[in-house]
């Protein structure tokens, strides 16, 4: 069983605004080592935090009491949400966003999603994300070594199998076509934020491609429409 430790507390929460439930999960990397993490996640002067810290060796570290709204996830976006944190649990991963996790990390993450999923009936898997997916440009953890497809596999989250090919770029910048409005439309949908609904591959477009390939096909994140991405989206979809 994953071992949560109650030890040290962060100073950087409040109440969740509104009348928000309780239905994601967000996932990140910390860029630096647990020391430091904790000190970032914990002291006022840098408000920031998360609701768990999950070290190296799989320890768990509850920095916000999961009723409480942590500051983790900014700036951001997810089916309508412009407040993530309100709605939210953010679980930082100690890593340098270079490195795969450590496989106690792993273990330990996957539980904790797990229980909080039995805790939380709300939590549905398609909002099981990373931070990536809800900031768009800005943000890009937990990165490309994050194990969705595991995750998946074990009841947590969303993954696609699907045949893939050595795909080629279909469209470039400034391209026009109804299945790029097309493509735009299930994005948002799924969950993206996309402002321009229109034709045209732009760079927001470009950007939320990366964003949505890091999560489902993070060895191939380009931002490029290629058959093995909108084979990925109508998977998912249609779910």
């Amino acid at each position: 069983m994953v071992n949560i430790i109650t030890k040290y507390k962060s100073e950087n929460f409040n109440d969740r605004k509104g009348d928000f439930i309780i239905d994601t999960i967000v996932i990140h990397y910390t860029v630096t080592d647990f020391a430091t993490s904790l000190k970032l996640l914990t002291q006022s002067k840098y408000g920031v935090s998360s609701h768990f810290l999950v070290n190296t060796n799989g320890d768990v570290y509850n920095l916000v009491d999961t009723e409480k709204r942590a500051w983790h996830a900014g700036k951001s976006y997810w089916r309508g949400n412009t407040d993530v944190n309100s709605n939210s649990i953010g679980i930082e991963i100690v890593n340098d966003g270079y490195s795969e996790f450590t496989d106690d990390q792993i273990s330990s993450v996957l539980e904790l999603c797990q229980m909080l999923k039995e805790k939380y009936q709300a939590i549905e898997d398609r909002n099981i994300i990373g931070h990536s997916d809800v900031a768009i440009g800005r943000k890009i953890d937990p990165g490309k070594y994050f194990p969705w497809q595991y995750f998946a596999e074990n009841g947590v989250g969303v993954w696609a199998n699907i045949d893939k090919d050595q795909s080629e770029p279909l469209y470039y910048i400034g391209d026009k076509d109804d299945k790029i409005l097309e493509i735009k439309e299930k994005l948002s949908d799924y969950g993206y934020q996309i402002t321009n609904f229109d034709d045209t591959y732009d760079l927001e477009l470009k950007k939320v491609l990366y964003a949505f390939q890091l999560h489902f096909d993070p060895e191939n994140a380009t931002g490029n429409i290629d058959n093995n991405t909108i084979a990925i989206i109508d998977s998912i979809y249609y779910l």
